[in-house]
């Protein structure tokens, strides 16, 4: 995704381009300071990896981690969360890109066969595993501890403005 880079190194995609690199980013400080690093990529709405492990590796993460077509994520990431925090700080980057076209329904969110219900579907899917990551920082003692970022690369478009999908176009919603 032209987005994700960005995201991580806080630089414009064609910042990046112009560069030839990759650039430090927050993941590569960390490490530089000790920190052991995970990347955890679930992908189970799209065909392919979003953060691609070449990319992955040269940006500072000591561990690459992926998952298609789980109903578990958050509880795996915390597992791999309580597994990999012994005795080490840890900086550990999830993407969840359930939210994206081609849209699935998953089991116990079920809103409907159309594009917005199982868009909907999605959304609801990825709010369950942080909730199910956020009980199991709770459980672990970390969650007073931990830094949880949430944010997205865009948004879907459901014929708002003339437009369906995403990437052609910037609106509020």
């Amino acid at each position: 995704s032209t987005s994700l880079l960005p995201m991580l190194t806080g630089l414009s995609a064609l910042a990046i381009r112009s560069v030839g690199r990759l650039p430090g980013n927050l993941a590569s400080e960390l490490q530089g300071l000790g920190y052991h690093t995970v990347s955890y990529e679930s992908f189970s709405g799209v065909s392919r990896r979003l953060l691609p492990k070449v990319h992955a590796t040269k940006m500072g993460f000591d561990q690459l981690m992926h998952t298609k077509g789980s109903e578990a994520i958050g509880a795996e990431i915390a597992e791999t969360i309580r597994a990999r925090s012994e005795g080490k700080p840890l900086f550990f980057y999830a993407h969840l890109p359930e939210p994206h076209a081609h849209y699935e329904r998953h089991p116990g969110f079920d809103f409907g066969a159309s594009s917005r219900g199982r868009y909907t579907s999605e959304v609801a899917f990825v709010d369950a595993q942080l909730g199910a990551l956020i009980d199991a920082l709770r459980d672990m003692g970390r969650l007073d501890e931990t830094i949880l970022i949430v944010t997205a690369d865009h948004g879907e478009a459901f014929f708002e403005h003339g437009v369906m999908a995403h990437g052609t176009t910037v609106y509020e919603e």
